[in-house]
């Protein structure tokens, strides 16, 4: 199915509000302001990812959920690895720089961000389209960027993704992305959703 430049705006301002509720819920977690870029919007093979979170050879940490039901895909919310320590820094009260490698109490704190995120960001979706989505419990990674690919691929055998990206900053020591990945054979079901609520206005 082809995405036209109606279907991409559509998606861009959908993806805008759900990032929107997620950036929220992180503001309130870390009581300080968080700035978003526009949602950027494409279809994308899986293998190409990394080169757009910063390259293959790039350190990052990941906090995903496989998602099933009517959309079958994965949300991610994406740091480099010193982003998520400086994250884990104010999540803990700590001096920025405090903290030199992720401790597992580390690690949850950023599985409940990630946690928090995921889910607003999900609502905003299956609210506004009326589908029937359902996530994991997330996980996190600490990986380079040519690996993520193979927890988004975990279990499919797709080779293209629509991918919903958008960037999130704190402050100049914290960044990331909000993404959401649509294994392809479900953009149809995806798409149909959409089309249907703004047909209905």
């Amino acid at each position: 199915m082809k995405i036209t430049k109606f279907h991409k705006d559509a998606l861009r301002e959908l993806g805008n509000m759900a990032a929107g509720k997620a950036s929220s819920s992180l503001s309130s977690m870390v009581d300080k302001k968080v700035n978003l870029s526009p949602p950027a919007i494409d279809i994308v093979p899986i293998k190409k990812i990394p080169k757009l979170l910063g390259g293959q050879k790039k350190m990052i940490v990941g906090i995903y959920s496989k998602l099933s039901g009517n959309v079958y895909g994965t949300m991610m919310i994406v740091m480099p690895i010193k982003s998520a320590m400086s994250l884990s820094d104010i999540m803990l009260n700590k001096k920025s720089g405090s903290t030199k490698a992720l401790s597992q109490k580390d690690q949850e704190n950023l599985i409940e961000i990630g946690n928090v995120m995921i889910h607003n960001y999900l609502n905003v979706l299956i609210n506004f389209l009326g589908m029937k989505t359902e996530c994991e419990k997330p996980r996190i990674v600490s990986t380079f960027g040519e690996s993520l690919p193979d927890f988004i691929l975990l279990g499919t055998k797709t080779k293209y993704t629509i991918l919903l990206r958008t960037d999130f900053k704190i402050s100049k020591n914290v960044e990331g992305d909000v993404i959401l990945s649509i294994e392809v054979e479900s953009v149809p079901k995806f798409i149909g959703a959409l089309e249907k609520k703004l047909k209905k206005g």
